[in-house]
């Protein structure tokens, strides 16, 4: 786009100055136009003229390219579409190969046929001859005729490069990109309804359009049971299993630093008429009610399993809601209360064993010492015995490399030995 732009920016001035160009020229004014025998010198536009025509080449060649966006939604065109953008890194490091080797064989037929034969007498002829050599379209006759033996080597070096390695290259680079674009759509495929799958982008965006024209809204009407009741639209990322936890945060502070790299540091949002910046963005996603816990959206928790196959496949479920039930904890009663329940107690307890002169409570928080005490140690035992343990593996695929070679020096000394005894035997005799 910004190239398309800047070609009609470009196009537009040319056509000014050729304007004023013709505009300062006396005979060419208008009340001049029904003399015919005034000579109009009419050569003086023809340079910007085809400046203006060469830049308009290019610019229908750039508008015409767009078109590539569009064939990007079809389901038929998207996979080609793909495979030339992915493939443009590695085929123009195949062109620039491709260039550089046709340079060297220009430069060697313009000095050894350049003053024989007249397509090869420039650097640029010779470039473009072996361009079009590639399609059989330039006589080779007139090459042979020298009848030097150069021609024949050169030839024979060009088919070999050219068409046995360097076209082989290229439909390997083809084929391979192909390849990659293809296990990435089965891919991204995996897992996902297959009405869901065939939907085009286009037709989706046209749909709701026209629903919105008529207004009709498409989201908020769906049915309590997919979406949950009031008190079943968040839940504690503590209660999630590690796998959809890593994954809820890296999307949501993606999200979050795409908006501080479009926006920048106090980027922000409109949300109620004021203005949300990032941080409080941050503390709103990431926070329950002041209490330092993070809670998330059942909306972007759906997103999340929307655009993530492999997550729907392990958790076994599609919808957010059913994640929701299935891992969220009722609330039962008041834990504090429940607390406060379990140390009375406890406490009662301690006073019976107390006054029945049994355990006391000091002794009871130094056996609580001790046994932390001896987890501690059993932990270090268990460290110190995994690192002697690998160190011992190590020791021994040491020993045994060492082995290895030392049974392969006494195999040639052995075979060293027979050697030099039969060469004894044969010149002294037994």
């Amino acid at each position: 786009d910004l190239v398309g732009i800047l070609l009609f920016v470009t196009l537009c001035i040319i056509r000014v100055v050729t304007f004023v160009s013709a505009g300062q020229e006396p005979t060419m004014q208008p009340e001049l136009a029904a003399v015919t025998e005034l000579f109009v010198p009419y050569s003086k536009l023809v340079p910007d003229l085809q400046r203006a025509d060469d830049v308009m080449a290019f610019l229908g060649l750039f508008c015409w390219l767009k078109a590539f966006k569009y064939f990007s939604l079809s389901h038929f065109f998207g996979p080609l579409v793909r495979v030339t953008e992915r493939g443009l890194q590695q085929l123009a490091k195949f062109g620039t190969l491709l260039c550089s080797l046709f340079l060297g064989f220009a430069i060697c037929l313009h000095i050894g046929f350049g003053a024989q034969v007249e397509m090869y007498d420039t650097l640029g002829g010779s470039f473009l001859a072996l361009f079009f050599m590639l399609s059989g379209s330039v006589d080779l006759g007139v090459l042979f005729d020298t009848h030097n033996a150069l021609a024949t080597a050169l030839f024979a070096i060009y088919v070999v490069l050219i068409y046995f390695v360097l076209f082989n290259l290229f439909m390997a680079v083809i084929l391979d990109v192909h390849m990659l674009v293809q296990i990435e759509q089965a891919g991204s495929g995996q897992g996902a309804k297959a009405g869901e799958a065939r939907k085009n982008p286009m037709l989706l965006f046209l749909f709701t359009y026209w629903h919105k024209l008529k207004g009709i809204v498409l989201i908020g009407n769906e049915p309590e049971a997919a979406v949950g009741f009031p008190d079943e639209q968040f839940i504690n990322l503590n209660l999630l299993p590690g796998i959809v936890r890593s994954r809820l945060m890296q999307k949501i502070d993606n999200a979050i630093g795409t908006l501080e790299e479009l926006e920048g540091p106090g980027a922000g949002v409109r949300q109620g008429g004021q203005l949300q910046t990032v941080e409080t963005l941050k503390q709103k996603w990431w926070s329950g009610e002041g209490e330092g816990e993070e809670y998330v959206s059942r909306v972007q928790l759906q997103r999340c399993l929307d655009q993530d196959a492999d997550l729907r496949e392990l958790l076994g479920m599609e919808r957010a809601i059913d994640v929701i039930r299935r891992f969220r904890v009722d609330q039962g009663p008041d834990p504090y209360d429940q607390i406060s329940r379990l140390q009375d107690a406890v406490f009662s307890k301690l006073d019976l064993l107390e006054k029945d002169d049994g355990v006391k409570f000091e002794e009871a928080e130094t056996l609580k010492m001790v046994a932390v005490g001896l987890s501690e140690a059993l932990t270090d035992v268990q460290n110190a015995w995994r690192e002697e343990l690998t160190n011992c593996l190590e020791s021994a695929a040491t020993l045994s490399e060492g082995l290895i070679q030392l049974t392969k020096r006494l195999e040639r000394v052995q075979l060293n030995f027979n050697k030099i005894e039969s060469d004894v035997s044969n010149q002294y005799g037994k």
